[in-house]
């Protein structure tokens, strides 16, 4: 996406025709982006493995590949229509689950699961579609792709291109070290307090999303109010799901995964937090951003990537799982506070203390 999701956003709650315009124009680069980064893995998994795994992997690419371009769901969004990007997307996942079940009840051959992959990515799109051009009546998009747009979007995403694959580093490096310094076994009770403890995390999105256009189109004095609201927001919700977990989590475990899981329930506790800390982060980044510190975000992150990488090799290895889990909260503490007090003479502790 190379940050034109935060960029898009932005542009369409400022500047609505320029703001579609400029997703629209982008989208022919994320484009071929994603056909020139594909390519060469599936041309990888044809040579090496069998027909059916390339088949497979051909319809993660389309999938994918309807993601991309799906530019229509940040326009939603940011005309607080965010309901519907959710309908669309159950749409396509009902859909999916129903193919998927005939597939099976009647003993089709298993190549044809690779369609509702295919379909969970196509239908949504295809509904987002028709409701942009047909249904609402929109203006249509301007038919030219304007080149200074593209450029604007590359140099300006590029933070945030930085910012999320180091995000991705340092919230994985533990399932990573895991492997290596102990065992499978621990990995998959590791996968599972991790599913467990940032379930809920969609509820934090979802609110964070429907407010982040208010953000953008705010005053520097609303901005920190809208900002704290989602704060305090979030740490509400995070925590009637820690006491719920707390209550409830082993049984959850002992149904869903079994006896040999229950350790998830402990690590899960520490991930709970981690998962408010992140939502939190999310806040703090889209306040930066605000004020246009794309590149400062993505310095943040590589920072937080390096400490993350060092910190969870100390302690998994003394702590295996735990020690994943402390070092992921002790990152995200990091990341939030510190590491973000340093933009613009402390703007972010200011808003942290509006929060408390």
């Amino acid at each position: 996406l190379w940050g034109s999701d935060t960029i898009g956003m932005k542009l369409v709650s400022k500047y609505k025709i320029g703001g579609e315009s400029f997703l629209k124009s982008f989208t022919i680069f994320k484009l071929t982006v994603y056909i020139l980064i594909s390519l060469p893995v599936l041309f990888y998994f044809y040579k090496t493995f069998d027909g059916l795994t390339f088949i497979y992997s051909v319809s993660v690419f389309l999938s994918g590949l309807f993601f991309v371009i799906d530019f229509y769901s940040i326009i939603n969004e940011s005309n607080l229509n965010s309901k519907f990007n959710v309908i669309c997307n159950v749409s396509g996942l009902i859909l999916s689950l129903m193919l998927r079940f005939i597939i099976v009840k009647f003993g089709m051959d298993i190549k044809y699961l690779s369609v509702p992959i295919i379909l969970q990515g196509l239908v949504p799109l295809a509904f987002k579609y028709i409701q942009f051009n047909f249904i609402n009546k929109k203006k249509a998009l301007p038919r030219n792709i304007n080149i200074k747009l593209i450029f604007y979007g590359i140099f300006s995403g590029f933070g945030l291109l930085i910012s999320t694959v180091s995000v991705m580093i340092y919230l994985n490096i533990g399932r990573i070290l895991i492997s290596k310094y102990d065992n499978l076994s621990a990995v998959g009770i590791y996968s599972v307090a991790l599913v467990l403890g940032t379930t809920w995390s969609f509820v934090s999105n979802s609110i964070i999303t429907s407010l982040t256009p208010k953000l953008y189109t705010s005053s520097k004095d609303d901005s920190v109010l809208v900002s704290s609201l989602l704060n305090q927001l979030l740490v509400i919700i995070g925590f009637i799901y820690f006491i719920l977990f707390f209550f409830f989590g082993k049984k959850i475990i002992n149904v869903l995964y079994g006896e040999s899981y229950l350790d998830a329930f402990n690590v899960a506790l520490i991930l709970i937090p981690v998962t408010i800390l992140s939502g939190l982060g999310t806040v703090s980044a889209r306040y930066i951003v605000s004020f246009g510190g794309y590149g400062y975000e993505a310095k943040k992150a590589i920072i937080t990537a390096v400490i993350s990488i060092f910190l969870s090799i100390f302690l998994i290895r003394i702590y295996g799982i735990y020690g994943a889990a402390w070092g992921a909260l002790i990152c995200e503490s990091l990341s939030l506070t510190v590491l973000n007090y340093f933009y613009k003479n402390g703007m972010v502790l200011s808003l942290h203390k509006k929060s408390l």
